[in-house]
C-alpha cells in the first residue's frame, strides 16, 4: 500500500513539475512577443546561462559586445533565481527571466521568441531531474567542436561562452553591478576572505592546511579573515576570523568580497566575483576531470598580474602541499 501512494506521490511531483515548466515558458513567451510588438524597432537578444555562479560572471562581457553587434538590443537573461544577484543590477540587461527548471530551458532551445537567442551551456551537462537521461543540448557547441571534455583545452570561459554567441574568442574584463549606495553591513575592519568549498571535491584543499594557512596569515599580517561560501565552515578558532558560511545572501557575499582587501579561494564562483571587482588574490588549482592545466579567467587575472594562481599540474588542487601554496602569499599587510 506505502509502495503504491509513493508511486502516486511521485507521478502527482513530476506532472506538477512540467506544468510548472509549461505555464513559465508561455508565459516567458508571450511577453517576449508582447514586447517585440510594442518596439519593432528594437532587436530582442536573448541569453540562456541559468548556472554556474562562476560561469555567469565570466560571461558577463558578451552583454556589452552584443549591445554593439545588435542595433537597439534589448537583452534578456535566462537566470536560476538563485544567482538573480549577479545581473539584476546590470545596466544593459532589460529583462531576468527565471529558470523554474532545467525542462523549461528544454523547452526554449526548441523554440523562443527572441529575435536572437544563444544558449551557453555546452551539451550533456544538465538534465532535468524529471527527466534525467535528457539533456540539454547546444548545436552551436556541436558545431564549434565543444564538448565537455575539451573545452577548457583552449579557451577560457569568457572565450567559449562568446564563441557560442558568435562573438568569436572575445577578451574582455567582467563587472558585477550592485544596487547603488550599497554597503557592506556585516564588517568594518580591514579584512581578507577565503573560499575553500566548491562544487566539486577534488577542487578543494584539506581543512588541515587551511588552519595552518590561516596562523600564518593572521600572525604575519594582523589581519581579520572572513570566510564565505554555502556549506561546512572551517573549524578554526581565533579572534581574527570568523566565517559567514551559510549566513549570507548572495548580495551580501558580494558586497563582502568586494570590499576585501585580498581574496583566497579554490577555484569555484567567488573566486570569478573576487576577479570581477579586481581584488588582489591566490587560487589554488589543480587537474579537473580530464584538463591538466586549464585557465578559466579573463579579465584582471588574465591581464593585470594581481593574482597568483597555484597550479598543481601533477594532481588535483586537494594535493597542494602548504609550502606550495604559502610561498605565494604577499608576505606583508596589503593596507
Amino acid at each position: 500500500m506505502f509502495w503504491k501512494r509513493s508511486v502516486w506521490e511521485y507521478k502527482w511531483r513530476k506532472l506538477a513539475h512540467v506544468l510548472a515548466a509549461q505555464i513559465a515558458y508561455v508565459r516567458m513567451f508571450t511577453n517576449i512577443r508582447v514586447q517585440k510588438w510594442q518596439q519593432p524597432n528594437s532587436t530582442l537578444v536573448g541569453i540562456l546561462l541559468a548556472e554556474h555562479l562562476g560561469d555567469i560572471v565570466a560571461a558577463e562581457p558578451i552583454i556589452d559586445a552584443l549591445t554593439k553587434k545588435f542595433p537597439n538590443a534589448k537583452i534578456a537573461w535566462v537566470i536560476k533565481p538563485a544567482f538573480r544577484a549577479l545581473m539584476e543590477n546590470h545596466p544593459q540587461i532589460e529583462w531576468l527571466i527565471d529558470e523554474p527548471n532545467v525542462l523549461f530551458s528544454m523547452y526554449l532551445t526548441k523554440k523562443h521568441p527572441f529575435d536572437v537567442f544563444y544558449n551557453l551551456h555546452m551539451n550533456d551537462l544538465r538534465s532535468d531531474a524529471f527527466f534525467p537521461g535528457q539533456f540539454l543540448k547546444n548545436p552551436k557547441a556541436s558545431a564549434l567542436g565543444l564538448t565537455k571534455a575539451n573545452y577548457l583545452h583552449q579557451f577560457n570561459l569568457l572565450e567559449v561562452v562568446s564563441q557560442l554567441a558568435d562573438l568569436g574568442k572575445l577578451s574582455g574584463y567582467p563587472h558585477i553591478y550592485l544596487e547603488k549606495g550599497t554597503k557592506n553591513t556585516h564588517l568594518t575592519n580591514p579584512y581578507w576572505v577565503i573560499h575553500r568549498k566548491s562544487n566539486a571535491q577534488m577542487r578543494d584543499w584539506q581543512d588541515a592546511l587551511w588552519c595552518k594557512l590561516l596562523d600564518q596569515i593572521i600572525a604575519e599580517n594582523d589581519v581579520d579573515v572572513i570566510e564565505i561560501g554555502v556549506i561546512e565552515p572551517l573549524q578554526y578558532q581565533s579572534p581574527k576570523f570568523r566565517s559567514l558560511v551559510g549566513k549570507t545572501s548572495l548580495n551580501e557575499t558580494l558586497q563582502i568580497v568586494r570590499d576585501a582587501e585580498y581574496f583566497i579561494g579554490v577555484e569555484s564562483g567567488p573566486a570569478h566575483i573576487a576577479n570581477a571587482f579586481r581584488i588582489p588574490a591566490l587560487i589554488l588549482c589543480g587537474r579537473f576531470v580530464n584538463f591538466d592545466r586549464y585557465n578559466v579567467y579573463s579579465g584582471a587575472y588574465q591581464h593585470d598580474g594581481i593574482a597568483q594562481i597555484v597550479f598543481n599540474t601533477k594532481g588535483t588542487a586537494s594535493e597542494l602541499t602548504f609550502e606550495d601554496v604559502y610561498a605565494q602569499l604577499p608576505q606583508k599587510n596589503l593596507a
